[in-house]
Order: structure tokens, then sequence, then C-alpha cells
């Protein structure tokens, strides 16, 4: 981030690439400098441009104060800008950008099990189903009014009078005029009037018609659907499965099999945890000072990280699972991670922990408060976890 008398920038570049950008995110800085006893005309003579940079891993600050892209080295020059009140605002929102920053990336992993989804209530499913009803097409009436011979009648007297100028007998003449067209006009514009009214009438059938097959068509796939979802079979619900988790996206890699067991009331999962190497490493604070401090975690706090992650992610997997079909009364979730084998000195997966949630204990969760792991205790449940905060291999739920 720089700030000059051009206004505020932000640079973005990936090195060895020749990929660059910068964009301006403020007015010009006039107002900021001059409130700092230095106009913005007089800047370009001492100092056009700042560098701050701010280490996510140490917190360690570089600050450069340039003039025309080189370093400024005068001492009073760099007091003074140090204490313009632009420059201490831009370097105390970028202290904690980096901080929020750093904390973002731990709290988005533990709190995976806030986004877990609440059971459906099936039984509104179900009572939806049952009051729905095909809505029909209603036909449009045609609204054009039939035309009415006295309103004929009236528009040629209107047409005589503008034709017929006759010196003698006019009125005669006239009438005469309106007489020997209105019946042959009212004939040709009624005429004409129902072959409108019956292209109207026909569009109409032909929309009717298609209207409401598409409509029975539509209801009939919904119901049918819906029907599937509420009595489904084990193939229905694997194919519920394999479209809820096609569309998971975590922070983290992980991957997911199961199986769909005693005729769809029970499915196992098993989830491939990311690993604890994958975690975020530090921590991050506003010291007194106002500057950054970011220290690495100790290996309790990455543990408590890394279990309360692996636990929110098995409560929102068992989440999705539930949401997939009626009939599902328990979700076991077992999770391993990838270990070396110290008697054979070979990777293996390791199950960590096993849980069977069941449906009723498992409505009366609320996501946004509890402790995942916690939350996985409070349920029938294999897990080794040392006070150093290690999580020992175990046997999952067969």
């Amino acid at each position: 981030m720089t700030i000059g008398p051009s206004g505020t920038h932000v640079h973005a570049g990936l090195p060895g690439t020749g990929l660059y950008h910068r964009q301006k995110i403020g007015g010009s800085s006039g107002d900021g400098y001059a409130s700092a006893g230095r106009s913005a005309s007089s800047a370009p003579d001492s100092w056009d441009d700042i560098e701050i940079h701010i280490d996510d891993e140490t917190g360690d600050e570089t600050i450069r104060f340039l003039d025309n892209g080189r370093d400024v080295t005068d001492d009073s020059l760099l007091r003074r800008a140090m204490r313009d009140s632009t420059f201490k605002e831009t370097l105390q929102r970028t202290r904690e950008q980096v901080v929020d920053q750093v904390r973002e990336e731990s709290d988005l992993l533990t709190a995976i099990h806030a986004h877990a989804e609440p059971l459906t209530d099936w039984e509104s499913v179900a009572r939806e189903l049952d009051e729905a009803r095909l809505e029909l097409y209603t036909r449009r009436e045609f609204q054009e009014a039939e035309p009415d011979k006295g309103a004929v009648k009236i528009e040629l007297e209107a047409e005589a009078r503008r034709e017929v100028r006759p010196l003698f007998s006019r009125k005669r003449r006239r009438q005469e005029f309106v007489e020997a067209r209105l019946d042959n006009l009212h004939h040709e514009l009624v005429h004409q009037w129902n072959k409108r009214k019956q292209d109207f009438e026909n569009a109409e059938s032909r929309r009717e018609s298609e209207e409401n097959a598409r409509r029975e068509e539509a209801f009939m796939q919904w119901t049918g659907r819906m029907n599937r979802l509420l009595n489904p079979d084990v193939p229905h619900i694997e194919e519920r499965l394999d479209d809820l988790f096609a569309g998971v996206e975590l922070p983290v890699e992980f991957s997911v099999s199961y199986d769909v067991r005693n005729g769809g009331s029970e499915v196992m999962l098993d989830v491939d945890l990311p690993e604890i190497e994958d975690f975020p490493r530090y921590r991050a604070r506003i010291l007194s000072t106002g500057k950054v401090s970011i220290k690495e975690k100790s290996q309790r706090e990455k543990m408590s990280d890394y279990q309360q992650a692996i636990a929110g992610i098995g409560i929102y997997f068992a989440s999705l699972a539930f949401s997939a079909a009626p009939t599902i009364d328990n979700v076991v979730v077992s999770g391993y991670t990838q270990r070396i084998n110290s008697a054979t000195g070979r990777v293996r997966d390791d199950y960590v922990y096993s849980v069977i949630f069941d449906k009723e204990g498992f409505g009366r969760l609320v996501f946004e408060r509890l402790n995942p792991v916690d939350a996985m205790r409070s349920f029938r449940h294999r897990a080794r976890i040392l006070k150093s905060g290690a999580m020992k291999r175990i046997e999952a739920f067969a």
C-alpha cells in the first residue's frame, strides 16, 4: 500500500511473471497532507510515495519513503513524514488488516460446523405434497366489443358531412349517403370482428392446451421427485448423497466415501481428513504500541484448532447426510488421516475418531454456538485424545 500526493494505492504483483496491478483506493491525499501542515504541492520536493510492508509470519514492518523512486534519507524529513496523520492512519489500518487476515484463516477452519444444515422438517415436506394442486391455465376472454350499428351510423353521418356538400337538398342527400352504406359497412365490420374473435379464441385454445400440458408434466415431475424424496430406495439415497457431496467446497483438502445400510436407515461416512500441517500456524494481535505481534502457535494450540476443525467437518458432513432422506435415523462419521506405521515404516490410514450421530440428538444441536469437540463427545463415539492434544489411532465403528 502506498500513499502520496496522488492518493492512496494498492499494488499487487507476482514476482517473475511480469504481472502487476496498481489500483487507487482513495481520493487525492492533498487534504490529509495539508492537515499535517504540508501542502500537496510541496510534497514532491520532499517525498511523494510510501511503501508499507508487514510480514504476515513475523509481523516485521518495512516502511520506505520515496522521492521519485529513490529512498529518502533525510532524517528530519523522515521524522516529519512519520508524524503525518494520513501516514499514521494508513499504517494502523494496514496493521489491523494483517491481524484480521491471520485470524480469519484460523477462524474459517475452526468454524466449519457453523455451516451445517439443520434437519429437514420432513412432515412439512409431506404436507406440502399432500396439499399441492395442479393449477390449470385460465383462458382469457376476447375484450373487443362487437361493432354497434348506431355507432357505425354516427361515423357515416360524420363522413357525409365531410364528403356530401350539394347546394340543394343537402340533408336528404346526406341521409341517402348514410342509408346506402350503413348495412353493408356494419355487416363488414361485424364480419371482421368475428374473424378477430375466432382467431383470438383459437390461439387461446392452443395456448390452453400447450400450457396445461406443460404444467401437468412439470407437476407430475415435481410430485414424482417429492415422492421419491419422501419414500426413497437405497439407489435414490446414494444419488442424493452424490449430489450433496459433489457440491461441497471447503478451505482444506478432503475426500469422503459412504455406504447406505439397513434399507436406507443408516449412512456410514468415511472422511479422509486434512493434515495438521495444512492448518494456519500463526496467531496475531495488536500490541499496546500499535504494532503487530505474530507468533507461531504452540503445539497445544495447533492441536486444539485441528480437533475443532476435524470435529466440525464431521458434524457438517453428518448434516448433509441427514438431509438426503427422511428414512435416515443414524449417520456414522469416521475420520482418518495418513500416518507412518512405526512397525513397518509405511504410511497407513489411521482412524482418529468415529461417531454415531442419531437423528433425535442431532436435531437438538445449535451449530452456531456449540463446541464441535464437545458436541462429538455427547454422542456415542470412539476417540483417544491425550492431554497433549494428540489424537491416537482408534478402531472405527464397523
